[in-house]
C-alpha cells in the first residue's frame, strides 16, 4: 500500500513536471518571434459561409472549429491574430493581392500549389454527390455527364470534375447553401459539397427529407492554412503552430465540439487488424437479426410507424439540443424549460448547468419556483419590470425579450439578457416555456464606455481650435466643428449634400480626388498649402491635412483638417521682403562684408567682397570663411579666430584696429581693420556673425611713405652734424699745417 502511495505520488510529481515543460516551452525560435514582432498582425481569412469550419453568425462574430483553433493559438503561443471573412474566391485572392496573410480551409491540388504555400493537414474532409429525393438516375461520378452541377465557386470539386473529364454545366455559386438552393429550386441537378458543411445547411434550411447522398464517396481532402508562395518564414511558423496543436490534440477536441465525432477517428490503423473479426460478427448479427426479424415480422410493422414519430421528435430535439449548446459554448449564458400547469405555473423546471456559474445559487433554488427567491435573485429596481414580462408570457403566450439585473450570491451585480416563448405541442396541445439567458455584463460596460468615448471625442472635435472636417470616402461632408463653421461660414445643417470640392478653387477637382485617394490607399496623411473658399467666396489660405478613415482593411471616409495659415503667409512674406532688402542693403554697401552662422559658415557676401576676392555668392556659400581668406601671417589668422569666437561667446563687438594682412584676387596684397558684430535672434540668442573688411591698404602705405620721410630726415639732420665736427677738426689741422710750413721755410 505504501509503494501504491509513493508510486501515485512520483506519477503525479512527474506529470506535473512535464505539464510544466510543456506549458512553459516556447516551440516558437527567437529569431521566429522578432519576425512575428516585425510583422504585427497575421491576418487571417476564410470562407464567409463554411460552417461549421469559419462562418459568420448573424452578430458578425466569426465562429467554427477553424477560428476556435486560430483563438486557442492567439492564446496559447501570445500570437496576435486577427480574423476576416471572404467569399472563397475573393479570400484566397486577398491573399495572393498582400491584403491578408493567411487563407483557412483550403484544399491542396496542384493547381493551387503554384500560387500557394500549404501547411500540414488540419483534417481531412469527405465530399460526395447530393442530388433531390426524387431523383433515381444519378448513382455515381460519371451520371454528372451532360447534368447541371452547383459547386461553390473556386472550390475544389471544379477542378476535381475537370480532371476526371466529366463533361457536365457548372453553375458557380458564392456558398455552399447558394448551390443548396439551386438544387432545391431545380436550377441544379445535383451540387457536390464537403459532407459537414452540407449537412449543416440541409439542417439550417430544413430540407433533410428534400435531399440525398448518392454514389459514394467522391474523394477526401486535406484541408490547410494556405499562404501565399514564398511566405516560407509565416509557413514554418504555422506548422509548427498545428504540430504543437496535434500534439496538444486540440483538433480532435475541436471537432468532438462541434461535429461530436473527431474528423479523423476513421484513419485509426489499428481497425486493419480487426477488420475480418468486424466482418464475422456483422454476418452473425445479420443472421441473429433476420431470424429476429422473422419471428416478429408483424411486431415489427407494427412499431415501425411510432419508431418514425418517435425519430423525428429526436431529431428535433437533437437540432435543438445541438443549436443550443453551440450557442452556450461561444457565449455566456443558459438555457430553461418547463411546462405550464393547469394553475397557470411553470412545473418541471430545468436549465443547463452554467446557470450556476452565473448566478452562484444551485438549480434547486429555481426548481421551486418561490417568488421571495426570485426577489433575492433580481435587482430590485427590475423587479416589477420582469415579473410584468413573465406574466404576459403565461397568461397571454407574449414573448419576453429584454435586458435586467440580477444580483448574484456573492451579491455582484450583473446583466441579463433574456428571451422566452410558450411552445404549443401540436398533438398534445401541452405548452412548454423555453427560454434563454445571456450574460451581457462585459457588453454592457463596453456599450458605456463607447458611449463616453463618443461624448469625448464630441466634445473634443467641436471645440478643437482648427476647422475639421469628416468625409465619405467620395469627399461627401458628413461632420463639421464649430471652428469650420467659424471660419467657413457654413452651418452644419447647410453642408448636407455638398461636397469637400466645392470649397475648392481653380484646382483640377478630379484630379485633386484621385490623388488625394491614391495617397489614402496607401495608408499615408497628406499635408499641402491650398487655397479654399469660404461661403461669402472669400479664398482663405490654410495647411490641409487629410487622415484616411480605414475599417477592415477599406477606406470609409477621411478627417481633413484645416489650418488658417493667413497670419502664418502673412508673416513669410514679410520676412521674405526684409530678407530681400537686406539682401539689397548688403550688395550696396561699399566694404566687403561676410554674413555668417555661428560657426563660420557663410551666407552672403556682399559685392565689394566679392570683387576683392575674387568669388561669387554660390561659389562661397556654406563654406568656413577662413576657407577664401588668404593669410599669410599664421599669428594674424589666430587672433581673427579667436576674435570671432570671442564676439559669439562675449555677445560683443569686436575691432581688430590693427588690420591684418590678405591676398585677394590676382595676387594682391590687401590690409583690412576687421569689425565682428554677432546677430541676435528674437530670443536675444546668437544665430550668426557680421564681419566687415574695412580696406585699410592705402592708409598704410601713407604711413609707411611718412616714416621714411621722417627717416631721410634724421639722416640729413645727423650727416650735417658730422659735417660740422670735421670741418672743425679740419681747421686745426690744416692750422698746424700752416704754421709748420711757416716754421719750415725760415730754418731753411
Amino acid at each position: 500500500m505504501r509503494r501504491i502511495k509513493i508510486s501515485s505520488i512520483c506519477v503525479i510529481v512527474f506529470i506535473l513536471f512535464i505539464s510544466v515543460k510543456l506549458f512553459s516551452e516556447d516551440i516558437l525560435t527567437k529569431e521566429e518571434r522578432d519576425y512575428l514582432a516585425k510583422h504585427g498582425e497575421i491576418n487571417f481569412v476564410g470562407d464567409t459561409k463554411y460552417p461549421p469550419f469559419y462562418y459568420q453568425k448573424s452578430d458578425s462574430e466569426i465562429v467554427g472549429i477553424t477560428s476556435d483553433f486560430l483563438r486557442w493559438l492567439s492564446v496559447e503561443l501570445d500570437l496576435n491574430i486577427v480574423l476576416h471573412h471572404r467569399d472563397l474566391y475573393e479570400g484566397m485572392q486577398s491573399v495572393l493581392d498582400g491584403k491578408n496573410d493567411v487563407m483557412c480551409d483550403l484544399f491542396y491540388n496542384k493547381s493551387r500549389d503554384s500560387l500557394f504555400d500549404f501547411t500540414e493537414p488540419l483534417y481531412q474532409i469527405e465530399s460526395y454527390i447530393y442530388i433531390p429525393v426524387e431523383r433515381t438516375d444519378i448513382h455515381s461520378l460519371n451520371d454528372l455527364n451532360g447534368e447541371i452541377v452547383a459547386i461553390q465557386k473556386g472550390d475544389y470539386a471544379i477542378d476535381y470534375l475537370h480532371r476526371k473529364g466529366i463533361m457536365c454545366k457548372i453553375i458557380e455559386t458564392p456558398d455552399f447553401e447558394s448551390a443548396i438552393e439551386e438544387l432545391i429550386k431545380g436550377k441544379a441537378d445535383a451540387v457536390v459539397g464537403d459532407d459537414p458543411v452540407i449537412m449543416y445547411y440541409t439542417y439550417k434550411l430544413k430540407i433533410r427529407d428534400m435531399i440525398k447522398r448518392t454514389g459514394g464517396l467522391l474523394y477526401t481532402a486535406n484541408s490547410c492554412l494556405a499562404v501565399r508562395k514564398g511566405d516560407t518564414e509565416l509557413l514554418n511558423i504555422l506548422n509548427k503552430c498545428v504540430k504543437f496543436a496535434e500534439k496538444k490534440n486540440i483538433i480532435n477536441k475541436l471537432t468532438i465540439k462541434w461535429l461530436g465525432v473527431p474528423l479523423n477517428a476513421y484513419k485509426e490503423p489499428l481497425m486493419k487488424k480487426f477488420v475480418p473479426w468486424v466482418i464475422i460478427i456483422v454476418l452473425a448479427l445479420i443472421f441473429i437479426t433476420f431470424t429476429i426479424w422473422l419471428w416478429n415480422f408483424r411486431l415489427q410493422k407494427l412499431l415501425n410507424k411510432k419508431t418514425r414519430e418517435l425519430k423525428l421528435s429526436l431529431d428535433k430535439l437533437h437540432d435543438y439540443k445541438e443549436r443550443m449548446e453551440n450557442v452556450l459554448k461561444t457565449v455566456r449564458g443558459y438555457v430553461y424549460w418547463g411546462k405550464i400547469s393547469e394553475n397557470r405555473q411553470i412545473a418541471d423546471w430545468d436549465s443547463s448547468d452554467s446557470i450556476v456559474e452565473i448566478t452562484g445559487y444551485e438549480k434547486e433554488y429555481f426548481r421551486k419556483q418561490e417568488e421571495k427567491f426570485w426577489k433575492i435573485l433580481i435587482y430590485p429596481d427590475d423587479w416589477q419590470i420582469v415579473d410584468d414580462a413573465f406574466y404576459g408570457l403565461i397568461e397571454n403566450g407574449k414573448e419576453i425579450n429584454l435586458e435586467y439585473r440580477i444580483k448574484t450570491k456573492e451579491g455582484e451585480v450583473r446583466w441579463l439578457s433574456e428571451n422566452a416563448k410558450v411552445v404549443r405541442d401540436k398533438n398534445t396541445g401541452e405548452e412548454t416555456v423555453r427560454g434563454i439567458c445571456l450574460d451581457i455584463t462585459e457588453t454592457r460596460k463596453l456599450r458605456n464606455l463607447l458611449k463616453y468615448q463618443r461624448a469625448y471625442f464630441k466634445s473634443l472635435f467641436d471645440n478643437l481650435n482648427e476647422a475639421v472636417v469628416i468625409t465619405d470616402k467620395d469627399g461627401n461632408f458628413i461632420e463639421i466643428n464649430k471652428y469650420f463653421t467659424d471660419l467657413f461660414g457654413y452651418k452644419k445643417e447647410e453642408i448636407k449634400g455638398k461636397n469637400y470640392i466645392d470649397l475648392m478653387t481653380n484646382e483640377k477637382k478630379t484630379d485633386y480626388l484621385d490623388y488625394i485617394r491614391k495617397k489614402i490607399n496607401e495608408d499615408k496623411t497628406v499635408t499641402f498649402d491650398a487655397e479654399r473658399r469660404s461661403k461669402d467666396g472669400t479664398l482663405i489660405d490654410v495647411l490641409v491635412m487629410v487622415l484616411p478613415i480605414i475599417i477592415e482593411s477599406r477606406l470609409e471616409g477621411a478627417i481633413i483638417i484645416l489650418i488658417d495659415i493667413r497670419e502664418r503667409k502673412r508673416l513669410t512674406d514679410q520676412i521674405r521682403d526684409e530678407r530681400e532688402r537686406l539682401h539689397t542693403t548688403l550688395k550696396s554697401i561699399g566694404e566687403a562684408v561676410f554674413v555668417t552662422d555661428v560657426e563660420g559658415k557663410i551666407e552672403m557676401i556682399s559685392c565689394i567682397a566679392g570683387i576683392k576676392f575674387g568669388f561669387t555668392d554660390k561659389e562661397v556659400k556654406g563654406k568656413f570663411f577662413l576657407e577664401i581668406l588668404e593669410i599669410p601671417d599664421e599669428e594674424e589668422k589666430q587672433g581673427l579666430i579667436n576674435s570671432f569666437r570671442k564676439a559669439i561667446k562675449n555677445r560683443e563687438v569686436i575691432k581688430l584696429k590693427n588690420g591684418i594682412h590678405v591676398i585677394g584676387k590676382d595676387n594682391a596684397e590687401f590690409v583690412f581693420s576687421i569689425s565682428i558684430s554677432p546677430i541676435f535672434a528674437g530670443n536675444s540668442e546668437v544665430r550668426g556673425v557680421i564681419l566687415v573688411f574695412n580696406d585699410i591698404t592705402y592708409i598704410r602705405k601713407m604711413e609707411n611713405a611718412l616714416v621714411r620721410a621722417k627717416n631721410l630726415e634724421s639722416l640729413g639732420v645727423l650727416a650735417g652734424g658730422i659735417a660740422h665736427d670735421f670741418n672743425n677738426y679740419l681747421t686745426a689741422i690744416l692750422g698746424n699745417i700752416e704754421i709748420a710750413e711757416m716754421k719750415g721755410k725760415g730754418n731753411d
